[in-house]
């Protein structure tokens, strides 16, 4: 068969895909937090787009391009958070740097917290 070789070295599974898209919803849910803390400039239609981009579909492409490192993995999705925010939210730069910035460093302290294990236990039920 034809199976890509490369698919066999990629460490993804589809518990790890449902892990990255429960990331995505809790950097979806810090944004909307943060937002509504500091400036309420947000539509939550542009913060769900850039929680989605930046932490379920950047991790998942990150292992296709090479890089097969968590760090490399979490340096991307911060780039890609930033750019897509300044890109996509609607506000000034200031506000909108705060909220990237305290957002992601919500997301990633409950990530932290909540990915690891939630994995472990997707992981006893998913098994591929």
């Amino acid at each position: 068969s034809m199976a890509l070789p490369i698919l066999n070295y990629i460490p993804f599974s589809v518990s790890l895909a449902v892990v990255y898209l429960l990331n995505a919803l809790l950097a979806f849910a810090a944004v909307v937090l943060v937002d509504k803390l500091i400036s309420h400039d947000i539509e939550a239609k542009h913060a769900l787009i850039l929680s989605v981009v930046s932490f379920f579909a950047v991790p998942l492409v990150v292992p296709f391009v090479g890089a097969f490192d968590k760090g490399a993995s979490i340096i991307l999705s911060f780039v890609s958070w930033v750019i897509l925010g300044e890109i996509i939210l609607q506000s000034d730069r200031t506000t909108k740097l705060k909220v990237l910035v305290i957002a992601f460093a919500v997301y990633y302290l409950l990530s932290i917290f909540v990915t690891d294990s939630l994995y472990a236990v997707l992981r006893r039920y998913i098994s591929f």
